[in-house]
């Protein structure tokens, strides 16, 4: 969101709105507690940061692309390009970063409907349903909406814990988890009530502007 705040306003050229780039910080702080990261994690801290900009970018494209092209063809489009990148990835990823011991794409129990799952609705309605929605919202609220996904991620795995599916086991949420999430939520409640009155205070001025 926070990338998204300054990019938006970039490529589309229209001034910065501080309240979203304060808003845009206050997720990121959520997010940070909620991950629990660490200056020695340094360099996945960095690539975390490159990747959140590459993604910002990629959704203030598609709020472009959304209105030359049906949602559905973007996402197919799309998948299709990541598909076919990470499969490329994929003997890079087997040398360099598995120590040695390869790929390991052997599936076992239940694991064919989980992807399925994850696949089907989690990624390409999920991300079609997005692309959509940039029809009638800005990349910045979107963006700042994907935030909650580590919240409630966490949440539905934590009912799984309590149903016993196999696989999981018990986990407790530090305080981190709570006062991040509290964050999160307040920046996804509280751009509403700011966007209305940027809207309201924006009439204002034309409108004392027209008369002068």
């Amino acid at each position: 969101a926070l990338w998204t705040s300054l990019l938006e306003p970039l490529l589309l050229w229209r001034r910065v709105r501080p309240y979203e780039v304060g808003l845009g910080l206050l997720a990121m702080v959520g997010l940070y507690l909620i991950s629990q990261a660490e200056l020695t994690q340094l360099t996945g801290l960095l690539v975390a940061v490159a990747s959140a900009g590459l993604s910002a970018l990629f959704s203030v494209l598609n709020s472009q692309l959304v209105k030359r092209h049906a949602p559905v063809r973007l996402t197919f489009y799309e998948m299709l390009g990541a598909c076919l990148s990470i499969m490329l990835f994929f003997p890079i990823y087997s040398r360099y970063f598995t120590q040695g011991q390869g790929l390991r794409l052997a599936w076992h129990g239940l694991d064919w409907l989980w992807l399925l799952l994850l696949a089907g609705v989690c990624t390409v309605y999920a991300f079609s349903s997005s692309v959509e929605l940039m029809k009638r919202l800005s990349a910045f609220v979107v963006n700042l909406t994907i935030n909650l996904e580590p919240v409630y991620g966490i949440v539905l795995a934590q009912i799984m814990f309590g149903l016993g599916v196999p696989g999981f086991g018990q986990e407790r949420m530090s305080g981190g988890f709570y006062l991040g999430t509290v964050l999160i939520l307040v920046s996804v409640l509280v751009h509403p009530v700011l966007d209305q009155w940027n809207q309201r205070r924006t009439r204002r001025v034309a409108a004392a502007e027209a008369v002068v």
